[in-house]
């Protein structure tokens, strides 16, 4: 199953957002984007239901940033470690930076469910 190769040429230049997916086997590629856009979804609510729970808001965050790390999304990665520092500060920049990193994920879910779509229109194209 993870045997397919990869086609960064196919890459989308300049999308923070979708780079990451190249970087992904592309016969598990269609799949990480649904694994992603449903764990962020579930993410951000609980983010929004939790903006003046900082413990609790800070393993969510703490969670994005593993997450964000681990599949390449670079940028999501370092706007969670810069709020989740700013917050394990108590600083008074965490809301503003947790606003901003909320913002940012919820276009990236909107970028990548567009870039879900296009690929599964593509495959129904082929068959």
């Amino acid at each position: 199953m993870f045997n397919a190769p990869f086609d960064s040429d196919k890459q989308n230049n300049n999308n923070i957002y979708t780079d990451w997916l190249y970087q992904t086997p592309r016969d598990v590629r269609l799949l990480m984007a649904i694994v992603y856009v449903e764990t962020m979804s579930g993410d951000i609510q609980k983010l929004d239901k939790l903006p003046t729970h900082l413990h609790e808001s800070l393993d969510v965050i703490h969670r994005i940033k593993g997450g964000a790390g681990q599949i390449g999304l670079r940028y999501i990665e370092q706007l969670s470690i810069e709020t989740e520092t700013l917050g394990k500060a108590h600083s008074s920049a965490y809301v503003s930076s947790l606003v901003n990193l909320i913002q940012s994920i919820k276009e990236s879910i909107e970028t990548v469910e567009a870039w879900i779509d296009n690929e599964q229109a593509a495959l129904v194209s082929v068959a």
